[in-house]
């Protein structure tokens, strides 16, 4: 019948139900919305969702019949086919059939009612009779195009074009004209001028009703207004891209779940599903179960429930492994949300692994600042103090409160070249960082040298955001490499000092030796052997002078024992004292405790003696000389003083001369130790004198410190190893009576002068003297069957020494005696059988001819003796 043919095309929701309560039709749109085919009315929805306005209102079949549409309007809940729950506001109307037993009454209602629904649609209806070719419309039409009534129903035909615009009329016209001669049905989107002058956006749906003769007798359209819907489905377009948009730039995905933890709606960027490698879009309807590792879910789960059951919002960090294995960070927000009797649970994620690294690295970085041992200050860009780290405050002695936010540095000291500081900052402006040395003061005024790099801090855009200082202390590094230069220095001159030593002891002894024979000879010439004789003083003390150069150089025989050097002292403090004169006090102040210490008492006097009188030379007037000791531990050694580098576990016992003369200022204490070098004039010193001091405790592994400033005097520490044997008394040597010379003796030295005063002077006293200038001559004398008491040979030669020398005859001549000599080395002593067996050059004829006897009356050794190494 037509009005099922209207309501077919409606966008509203339509059934028809007969009196029994089935349904007997559905428009389109109810298809769209409802499920399966419903049997009743109230079988679409449980009864507890219907909510009747008027109360106390009886069955719904009951009240199908028509009083009126005031007394069945209800709201209910259906479920649609997407299995949502919807609340819709349902209008009950009941429609008359074709039946002829229904009255006028009945139908004038019925098209009252679809009038009705027709204002409430903006729209209207059109019947379009093929026969009489006239147009019939709701009256609808008129209050919404502001048309009269026409007195004719053909003219109704023009109102319409008149509404209608005339780039659309035809494709109209032209539908209406299709399902008149095709019977074929239409649907038409257009526009309408409305009364308000507006121009509406309307849907036209058309049939056309076919008699029994197959044949097209009328055709029908309802006419709907669409601009709200258009509107609003444009609005909805834009609101779900911009929703689309933010989505897509927001770094995350926002989810609702029901209590039972099953997804309602999740959504996310593509760049979080990406990162976290699942696809949001398909968890709706499914459960946390369904979708995560059991693990995951279970954690998930807990936290849901405690919300849940708190109903409080709660801020979320979680982390979990991808498949790739990384860890993912996530940081978010869930929330309870009331819907009516039902909780659900709101939320979102954000995928913060990339700001979570830079944080780590970031703190990373900071925990390395904060326990470098560097300093490190920030500047901002105008120069002002941002940050110090705990070392600033450990090596400057600022607290980090003193200097934060000032633009001043309290540590800068007039030291530095101003020349460097321009160019630090010059060099920081053009490329960018700087590094170089710089002086800066400490809290307590003492001045560092400190390693310094400025560089420029960059913001992430390229800008500089300020300065960067990072400093390190290297005062004591530059001490060490002061002290390391002077001491290289003054072993290249030691080193030089020996050689010379060990080429004039060479001469000396030619000059020494033949000058003994001269007096000799020249004993009934007393005026020629008067210049004999000054030949030998003058030897003996060029000897003298090459016996300090050999101290300085650590080259000179020693006779070391285990001493007390208190006691030493004691015993030298009247001559001491004579020496300085009665204008200066000479005060001891000794540790009674005072370990022993192991040196040759010899050298020790010299030291004091050298002090002694340099200190007496730097006091004008009046002065004051004070001798102390001490004992050093090997803890409190290592900090003794930076510029001497300490770094064993040894004892130390240390002998302090202070006096209060006119001290030094460092130009001239960084020289006092060089060989030759003085402040005195040249008739009043050599300049060997401290270089001897330093010379010999630096042989007996000791080391000095000298503390001087100009007008404030001098203080001289030496720091001499602990020993721990027994103090040993004094002994001297007893002279051994010269044997009967009937021995053979082969002589071995490079030096032929040399050589030739030592066969004439052994010779002379009866020995059978054998000598060569080269070992090798010596070993094949051996070799070819030659025989000899004793070996006297030098130790210092080209081809070889005559420590290898020695060895190599013993091999072939176990008993022969050896006698060693020298002009050059310091550690014979250490390498041969004992201190008879070496004699010092430059050495007298006598004394020769004493330690040749004592030698040769030695008792031999009932196995065979030790042969020495070579020096290294």
């Amino acid at each position: 019948m037509p009005i099922e043919s209207i309501l077919a095309r409606l966008t509203t929701a339509v059934l028809l139900v007969d009196e029994s309560g089935h349904v007997t039709f559905r428009n389109q749109s109810c298809v769209s919305l409802l499920p399966d085919q419903p049997h009743t009315f109230e079988s679409l929805c449980p009864g507890e969702h219907w909510c009747d306005i008027r109360p106390n209102s009886e069955s719904v079949v009951k009240k199908l019949r028509f009083h009126g549409p005031d007394d069945f309007v209800l709201q209910a809940a259906i479920r649609a086919t997407d299995n949502t729950l919807s609340t819709f506001l349902i209008e009950l109307t009941e429609v008359l059939s074709e039946d002829p037993t229904f009255d006028e009454v009945e139908i004038k209602n019925a098209r009252g009612l679809l009038n009705e629904s027709e204002s409430l649609l903006r729209g209207f209806s059109v019947e379009w009779d093929i026969q009489s070719d006239t147009y019939r419309v709701s009256r609808n039409f008129f209050s919404l195009t502001g048309k009269q009534p026409p007195p004719c129903t053909t003219d109704v035909r023009f109102q319409l074009r008149s509404v209608i615009p005339k780039e659309e009329l035809a494709e109209v016209r032209d539908c209406f004209m299709q399902a008149r001669l095709k019977a074929k049905s239409f649907t038409i989107t257009h526009k309408l001028t409305c009364r308000d002058g507006t121009v509406r956006n309307m849907v036209t749906v058309g049939k056309p009703l076919i008699d029994e003769n197959n044949v097209v007798y009328k055709v029908i359209s309802v006419t709907i207004d669409t601009t709200e819907v258009i509107k609003s489905q444009e609005a909805l377009k834009q609101s779900e891209a911009k929703f689309r948009a933010f989505m897509e730039s927001f770094p995350g995905s926002v989810f609702i779940k029901d209590a039972n933890h099953v997804y309602r709606y999740s959504t996310a960027s593509s760049e979080f599903r990406q990162k976290s490698y699942y696809d949001q879009r398909t968890f709706e309807g499914k459960s946390v179960q369904e979708i995560f590792p059991p693990a995951m879910a279970g954690r998930l789960v807990a936290r849901e429930d405690e919300i849940l059951k708190s109903l409080r919002p709660k801020d979320i960090k979680d982390t979990y492994a991808h498949p790739d294995g990384k860890v993912r960070h996530l940081q978010g927000r869930i929330f309870p949300i009331k819907s009516g009797e039902e909780v659900l649970l709101g939320g979102y994620f954000i995928d913060e692994t990339e700001q979570f690294i830079r944080d780590e690295e970031k703190d990373l970085l900071m925990s390395a600042i904060e326990d470098s041992g560097e300093v490190v200050i920030i500047t901002d860009n105008e120069r002002k103090i941002r940050y110090v780290n705990p070392a600033f405050e450990e090596i400057f002695g600022y607290a980090r409160e003193d200097v934060v936010g000032i633009s001043d540095r309290p540590w800068r000291t007039p030291e530095n070249d101003p020349a460097l500081v321009r160019e630090s900052r010059e060099k920081v402006r053009q490329e960018g960082t700087w590094k170089g040395i710089l002086v800066n003061r400490r809290k307590d005024g003492r001045l560092l040298q400190v390693e310094t790099t400025l560089s420029k801090v960059r913001d992430k855009d390229g800008n500089i955001a300020g300065y960067i200082a990072i400093k390190r202390d290297v005062t004591q590094q530059k001490e060490l490499e002061q002290a390391l230069l002077q001491s290289r220095k003054m072993e290249s001159i030691g080193t030089l000092a020996g050689g010379i030593a060990h080429d004039h002891n060479n001469a000396l002894q030619t000059i020494l030796g033949s000058a003994e024979e001269l007096i000799d000879a020249l004993k009934d010439r007393p005026e020629v052997m008067a210049l004999a004789q000054d030949i030998r003083s003058a030897a003996r003390h060029s000897s003298t002078l090459t016996s300090q150069l050999l101290a300085f150089a650590r080259k000179q025989v020693t006779e070391r024992r285990t001493i007390n050097v208190n006691e030493e002292v004691k015993s030298m403090q009247m001559m001491l004292q004579r020496s300085i004169g009665s204008n200066i006090q000479l005060a001891f102040k000794p540790d009674e405790k005072l370990w022993n210490t192991y040196i040759d008492p010899n050298q020790l006097r010299q030291v004091l003696t050298n002090i002694i009188v340099n200190s007496r030379d730097a006091i004008n007037d009046v002065g004051e000389i004070i001798i102390r000791t001490c004992n050093v531990p090997a803890d409190q050694a290592a900090g003794l003083d930076r510029q001497i580098g300490i770094s064993d576990d040894t004892d130390y016992i240390r002998l302090d001369i202070v006096d209060n003369g006119t001290g030094m200022d460092e130009a001239i204490s960084n020289r006092i130790f060089e060989p030759f070098y003085s402040t005195k004039s040249m008739d009043e010193g050599t300049g060997l004198g401290l270089s001897t001091v330093y010379g010999i405790i630096k042989q007996n592994n000791g080391y000095i410190i000298c503390q001087s400033q100009a007008g404030e005097g001098t203080t001289m520490s030496l720091l001499l190893p602990r020993d721990s044997g027994e103090v040993m008394a004094s002994t001297s040597n007893t002279t051994t009576q010269a044997s009967v010379p009937d021995k053979r003796i082969l002589v071995v030295d490079d030096e032929a002068a040399v050589l030739k005063l030592i066969e004439r002077s052994l010779a002379r006293t009866g020995y059978e003297v054998t000598p060569v200038d080269e070992p090798q001559k010596a070993i094949d004398l051996l070799a070819s069957g030659n025989q000899f008491d004793l070996l006297l040979t030098d130790i210092i030669m080209p081809s070889m020494n005559g420590l290898d020398l020695a060895k190599a005859i013993k091999e072939q001549q176990p008993d022969i005696h050896v006698l060693f000599m020298s002009g050059y080395s310091a550690d014979v002593l250490e390498r041969i059988e004992s201190e008879e067996e070496f004699i010092q050059k430059p050495f007298g004829i006598g004394e020769l001819l004493e330690h040749v006897a004592r030698v040769l009356s030695a008792k031999a050794d009932t196995q065979q003796p030790r042969v020495p190494d070579p020096p290294a």
